[in-house]
C-alpha cells in the first residue's frame, strides 16, 4: 500500500483507485477497500494537497474515434513554477481512444513548439493520427502549425471556448496531472520535470472509468509490472516460467495474421 500510494510511480491517488491498482497487480484481502480509505484519510500529504470540488460534476459527451491513436487532443497547463531547463509550461496529449497520455515541458508556448511536440511525442511513436484537437490558442492557430499538420494530411479541430464536452478529456487529465506535481513539488520543488514521467506512469497504469481498463493495457494488450511486484511477488510474478511462456510464444504465432 505504501509504494502504490506514496513510492516513486505514485501520485497520492484517491482511496478507490489505490485499492483498484492494488487489486489490479494481484493482491487482495476482504478489507481492502477500507484500508485504502484509512491509509488515504492518514495521508498527510492527501490532507494538504486534496483537491476540494469547487463546481457540481459536469457530464462530459465521449468524443469517439474508430481506432487507436487516430484522435488526439492536446492542451496547455501553465505557469508553472521554473524547473530544470526554465520549463514553465507542461504540453498534454490524449489519445482518446486508450486514453495514452503523453505530456512534456516546454519554455515558451510557441508554434514551434507545438509542432516539435506533435513530431516527437505523436507522429515518432504512434504514427500519424487522422484528427488533432486544440484550442484557439495564438500557438494553435500559427500558420507554421497548421502548414505542418497539413503537410501530414492531419485534419485540425478547435474545441469551443467554454464547452468542455469538446475536449474536456485533456482538461480532466491536466487537472489529474496537476493533483500529481502538487503533491510532489512540495518535495521536488523545481525538479517536477524530473518527476513528471512517474506521474505519467501512475495514470497510464491506473483504470480509467470511461473504459474499465489501463491505457498501458489497451496499448500494449497486457499489464504493466509496477514496482509492489518486486519486493512483494504478486501471482503472475510468483508462476512465471521462462521455457513455458517461450513455447506459448512460438504456438501463438501460427496465429498471426501474415
Amino acid at each position: 500500500m505504501e509504494e502504490i500510494h506514496e513510492g516513486i510511480c505514485s501520485a497520492h491517488q484517491g482511496a478507490f483507485t489505490m485499492s483498484r491498482k492494488v487489486t489490479l497487480q494481484g493482491y487482495f484481502w476482504p478489507t481492502i477497500i477500507r484500508d485504502c480509505a484509512e491509509y488515504v484519510r492518514k495521508c498527510k500529504v492527501c490532507q494538504e494537497f486534496q483537491r476540494v470540488p469547487g463546481r457540481p460534476a459536469t457530464n462530459y459527451t465521449p468524443i469517439s474515434t474508430a481506432s487507436p491513436f487516430a484522435r488526439w487532443g492536446i492542451d496547455l497547463v501553465g505557469i508553472l513554477p521554473r524547473g530544470t531547463g526554465n520549463n514553465t509550461y507542461l504540453v498534454v496529449a490524449i489519445d482518446y481512444f486508450t486514453k495514452w497520455v503523453e505530456a512534456a515541458p516546454v519554455p515558451t508556448i510557441t508554434a514551434e513548439q507545438m509542432t516539435k511536440f506533435v513530431s516527437k511525442q505523436i507522429l515518432c511513436r504512434f504514427g500519424v493520427p487522422q484528427q488533432i484537437i486544440t484550442d484557439n490558442g495564438t500557438q494553435f492557430e500559427a500558420g507554421g502549425f497548421n502548414e505542418f499538420l497539413q503537410s501530414w494530411g492531419i485534419g485540425h479541430s478547435y474545441a469551443a471556448v467554454g464547452y468542455p464536452q469538446t475536449n474536456g478529456q485533456v482538461e480532466n487529465t491536466n487537472r489529474t496531472i496537476m493533483d500529481g506535481l502538487k503533491k510532489k513539488i512540495k518535495e521536488c520543488k523545481s525538479a517536477w520535470v524530473e518527476e513528471l514521467p512517474y506521474i505519467l506512469w501512475t495514470y497510464k497504469t491506473t483504470p480509467r472509468k470511461a473504459t474499465g481498463e489501463t491505457p498501458f493495457s489497451l496499448t500494449y494488450g497486457f499489464e504493466a509490472r509496477a514496482p509492489a511486484e518486486t519486493s512483494l511477488l504478486s501471482y503472475r510474478v510468483e508462476t512465471f516460467d521462462a521455457q513455458e511462456n517461450e513455447e506459448n510464444l512460438r504456438a501463438e504465432l501460427h496465429l498471426v495474421d501474415e
